[in-house]
């Protein structure tokens, strides 16, 4: 009787792991299942985007990103940037741009840091593309 229990619990422990390699085999492309729901986890390809007018209500250091225009350079490495909402500063360093050259009309998509000092908030910017 014991031999069989330990043969039975063998065949069910081989017989649900080949399962669970069928099943796998199955669905090679990595798409997950229509009905399956995600709890946790990394859930977004994209980011959510913000607006100059929620990017004023941000807290410090807090990744935002924005799709707008750049109007024009007030600095170094500082920027105006404005969107249907409103506009703001961001700082783009040389290396985040690349020595790309944008105008008022090149609509981009930008993401970065909050930074606020004293009264003023910028975007610290880290990515820079297009949409």
């Amino acid at each position: 009787m014991k031999k069989f229990i330990e043969l039975s619990i063998l065949l069910l422990l081989t017989s649900s792991f080949s399962l669970c390699a069928a099943e796998v085999a199955l669905n090679t492309n990595n798409v997950i299942p229509i009905n399956h729901k995600q709890h946790t986890g990394y859930k977004a390809k994209q980011h959510a985007k913000t607006t100059v007018k929620q990017f004023m209500t941000q807290k410090n250091n807090m990744w935002v990103t924005m799709q707008g225009n750049i109007i024009k350079k007030s600095g170094k490495n500082s920027y105006f940037f404005r969107d249907a909402t409103g506009s703001t500063t961001l700082i783009i360093p040389k290396t985040v741009s690349h020595g790309k050259k944008y105008n008022a009309k090149d609509l981009l998509c930008v993401r970065g840091q909050v930074k606020i000092w004293g009264n003023k908030r910028v975007l610290y910017v880290k990515y820079v593309t297009t949409p």
